[in-house]
């Protein structure tokens, strides 16, 4: 990557940075933010085939939390990074991209059988499925590393 945004504040171990400029909808659409969770899906960010970016790219979205002090040496060990989540590249354009979240959640489910099992007395059965889980609180501005 060429010119992707790179941020003072950070370590130097990955220096190489994008930023997150909008939200798209499940329609496609951009958005100027979420209207519910599920916005939270895919995000339009600030490079593109222009930085080398290229579709199947895995990244990392972050914010910056506070600065983080050595308490012996009272060094700077740099920010706090605050995971929004983890996701890969859906589509480019010249100079922006969209990603989307890869991020999994698992959800319980009663099975099928659970509302006969009710009305005999009988104990419901539970079952458990992997979900597509959004970005969390994903913000205009946070950093995306590319991993």
């Amino acid at each position: 990557m060429n010119d992707i945004t790179q941020s003072n504040n950070v370590t130097d171990l990955n220096p190489y940075y994008a930023k997150v400029i909008g939200f798209v909808d499940g329609a496609g659409n951009l958005v100027d933010k979420p209207e519910d969770e599920k916005s939270y899906y895919k995000l339009l960010i600030n490079v593109g085939e222009k930085d080398e970016v290229k579709t199947g790219e895995r990244i990392l979205v972050f914010a910056l939390g506070q600065e983080m002090v050595d308490p012996e040496s009272g060094d700077s060990l740099g920010c706090f990074e605050v995971v929004r989540g983890y996701g890969r590249v859906v589509s480019t354009q010249s100079r922006m991209s969209v990603i989307e979240s890869s991020r999994t959640k698992t959800v319980r489910f009663q099975k099928a059988q659970a509302i006969n099992a009710l009305i005999s007395g009988h104990s419901v059965e539970y079952g458990e499925r992997e979900e597509k889980a959004p970005f969390l609180n994903a913000m205009i501005g946070d950093l995306v590393r590319f991993i």
